[in-house]
């Protein structure tokens, strides 16, 4: 049997002083030591884990929350995160700096909308005022010719039809209307057309109701009806003819076409007039992709001797609060 031994002289003695203790006993207590020491560390580690866990989760959860957010902003989601009442440490902070930053994003965002949309009028209103003096002179010219020929009641008649023409025309300043003004301002036109060609030209409006407060850009079809007239009908060897406005509904869309049974075109003429050779087309096109954001391509369908429909298929677009179109 192993021992450990351990002498000691006495004080003022020749006598020593000898421990023995078996091997074996001291090798229990330094087990009986350890267990119980590791015991206490294992205790005090699960006590730490208790008390320091919900801590680490809440800020590793928040974290996490935090840096989800951020990654779906370059998504374009841009959206505040929820803030606990209590949450005030760095974190807390961290998340309430990052919904102060998106309150500000979103108040840029507003802002830069409103710019646009007040950039867009001004170039819609720009664009609509190369309209305007084109058909005015158009009538004056009319008139001019009627008065060269005398014709006094029908000078009389035109310049109070061209008054109902421009009262509609300015529309109280806006720039975009509802296609129901437009289809009045049209037929105002139109009637102008009749009395000019002593009722030689009929014409006839049909669109759905579905479509009627839907917007448009401001002279949009009346260019149209005035290119089947000046280019259509007026150039037949008897100027005679009818034109026909119709409008509807479909797949999501609204479908308008201005037709005529006028002169028609080859096809070279006809690719032309779609690319914007005839009065107004390039204009209506450009104020359609700015009014709508999207390019609307004017279809043109016709035939020599036969006539000519020209189409456009726009979104639907209704006023909406806060937009700033005239």
């Amino acid at each position: 049997m192993r021992y450990l031994v351990r002498s000691q002289l006495l004080d003022k003695t020749d006598t020593y002083l000898v421990s023995m203790v078996p091997w074996r006993v001291m090798e229990e207590e330094l087990l009986a030591m350890n267990t119980g020491t590791g015991f206490l560390y294992l205790l005090v580690c699960a006590a730490v884990w208790i008390a320091f866990v919900p801590i680490i989760r809440s800020v590793t959860g928040r974290m996490q929350l935090l840096q989800n957010q951020m990654m779906q902003i370059q998504d374009g989601i841009i959206r505040k995160l929820d803030v606990e009442e209590g949450d005030e440490d760095e974190i807390g902070r961290l998340i309430t700096h990052y919904n102060e930053m998106v309150d500000k994003v979103e108040e840029l965002m507003r802002e830069q909308y409103v710019l646009g949309q007040e950039k867009a009028g001004a170039e819609l209103r720009a664009l609509q005022s190369q309209i305007n003096p084109h058909f005015l002179y158009n009538t004056l010219d009319m008139i001019n010719w009627m008065a060269q020929k005398n014709e006094i009641d029908n000078i009389h008649n035109i310049v109070q039809a061209l008054s109902h023409f421009y009262r509609l025309i300015l529309s109280k300043g806006k720039d975009v209307v509802t296609i129901a003004d437009e289809v009045k301002l049209c037929g105002a036109y139109m009637e102008i057309q009749k009395r000019r060609y002593r009722g030689r030209i009929r014409y006839t409006a049909e669109v759905e109701e579905e479509v009627m407060d839907c917007l448009i850009p401001k002279i949009t079809l009346q260019p149209f009806l005035e290119n089947a007239v000046i280019h259509g009908i007026n150039e037949k060897e008897s100027p005679r003819g009818a034109v026909f406005l119709s409008g509807w509904m479909e797949d999501g869309r609204i479908t308008l076409s201005v037709t005529d049974d006028g002169v028609g075109m080859q096809e070279h003429a006809k690719e032309n007039s779609a690319g914007g050779s005839h009065y107004g087309m390039k204009n209506i096109a450009e104020r359609l992709k700015l009014f709508y954001g999207e390019e609307i391509p004017l279809q043109v369908e016709s035939s020599p001797g036969v006539g000519t429909c020209v189409i456009i298929n726009i979104p639907v677009k209704k006023r909406q609060e806060g937009e700033v179109w005239k």
